[in-house]
């Protein structure tokens, strides 16, 4: 099982029994080691996997995550007015459904279950 170096997935992976973890600097790197036959998969957060899907046919994304993902939008200090603008945003596709349409919509047969949007977390 092949994951990014220093990313929580190595950790997680190496708590199962029979696993040989193989952490490499990046994704992309997992993604030669599998294409040449030198990894039987690849370890990392579920929409990253349906890309990864989406480009190379003899990939396929398979059973649950190992852990929920947390996502964050970074920000310059001092910029409220655009973290407010961002957080209204989400907010008006969680209350009309578009933020998880987009997400049925871009990864219909890559990802199952499709995961939800999360419900949001704030901090001033």
């Amino acid at each position: 099982m092949c994951t990014s170096a220093g990313s929580v997935t190595v950790a997680k992976l190496q708590s199962f029994q029979g696993v040989k973890v193989e952490a490499l600097p990046g994704i992309p790197d997992c993604m030669v080691e599998l294409q040449a036959g030198r990894v039987q998969a690849v370890s990392t957060d579920d929409f990253i996997l349906a890309g990864l899907a989406a480009q190379d046919p003899q990939t396929e994304v398979v059973g649950r995550g190992l852990d929920p993902q947390l996502y964050a939008v970074g920000m310059p200090l001092g910029a409220d007015d655009f973290v407010r603008f961002v957080n209204g945003v989400l907010e008006k596709g969680r209350a009309d459904g578009s933020l998880a349409a987009s997400d049925e919509k871009w990864f219909q047969g890559l990802l199952n279950p499709i995961p939800q949007p999360p419900a949001p977390v704030y901090r001033d």
